[in-house]
């Protein structure tokens, strides 16, 4: 189809079939269907949308061009490399149980992966998928699409975000949910093995979260958790619940997972 890229402005412009959340980041968050096949969970931080299975993720067809598309492709795989082929190593311990608390990558692409959350932010606010559009940053598009038609991360001001890593990675899509630390406002969106805080506001972080952002010079830092124990999980577990009174749903087992996504 034809159409206007909301990137680069181009008219009648061929469209690309564009996914708002990389399906690189989908990882272990797939369920078996009664097909046999398998499907993406996804879900809402709000719980306003039942969670569901999609075969396809979330994508727009009214985004970007095919020439944009083809030209900014790589910086998912830049997020891809980051988050899943790169050595996470501990630099904070426990005092208690020695388990790492906060963790370092070695990918030493820090500015690539910079531009990579750029990009995931203007997906999620220039699109106009249901389960995006609590995402209200128009004001902030114009900078995003600056920065990376320019190719230069320093174009978006004060970029920041919380970096979290699961110790597994089969937790479904979930958000993005509207946060604020200590009035600085930013989103939360989960993929599989992470949930990543997105700031999304002109002030620094609060000098209490300075510590967990995921940027430390050229390095690239990572809280590292228990998802059994995290708000993510007990999010979900609220909304599913809520929809089929049923308790107890633990994340490996895909078949408690789906009697409950079909009812």
């Amino acid at each position: 189809m034809l159409g206007t890229c909301k990137l680069c402005g181009a008219e009648n412009a061929k469209m690309a079939r564009s996914h708002i959340i990389p399906k690189r980041l989908y990882g272990k968050t797939l369920a078996p269907n009664p097909k046999g096949s398998v499907d993406t969970v996804i879900a809402r931080f709000d719980g306003l949308e039942k969670p569901k299975r999609s075969p396809k993720g979330e994508y727009d067809t009214t985004l970007l061009c095919s020439d944009c598309e083809a030209r900014f492709q790589y910086l998912d795989g830049v997020g891809a490399k980051v988050l899943y082929q790169s050595h996470w190593s501990g630099v904070h311990f426990d005092s208690t149980t020695k388990r790492p608390k906060l963790l370092e990558s070695d990918s030493g692409r820090s500015n690539d992966f910079r531009l990579f959350l750029v990009f995931l932010l203007w997906r999620m606010s220039a699109t106009q998928r249901q389960m995006f559009s609590n995402v209200k940053a128009q004001k902030l598009e114009s900078l995003w699409a600056r920065a990376l038609l320019e190719q230069d991360v320093s174009v978006a001001r004060n970029l920041d975000c919380i970096l979290v890593k699961f110790e597994r990675s089969d937790n479904p899509l979930m958000g993005p949910a509207r946060q604020r630390h200590d009035g600085v406002n930013g989103y939360k969106v989960l993929f599989a093995g992470y949930s990543i805080w997105l700031k999304t506001d002109e002030r620094p972080l609060p000098t209490v979260f300075k510590k967990a952002s995921a940027f430390k010079g050229q390095k690239i830092r990572a809280l590292h958790m228990k998802f059994d124990d995290s708000p993510e999980k007990r999010a979900l577990l609220k909304f599913i619940d809520a929809d089929t009174g049923v308790d107890g749903l633990k994340f490996g087992e895909w078949a408690e997972i789906n009697s409950k996504l079909d009812k």
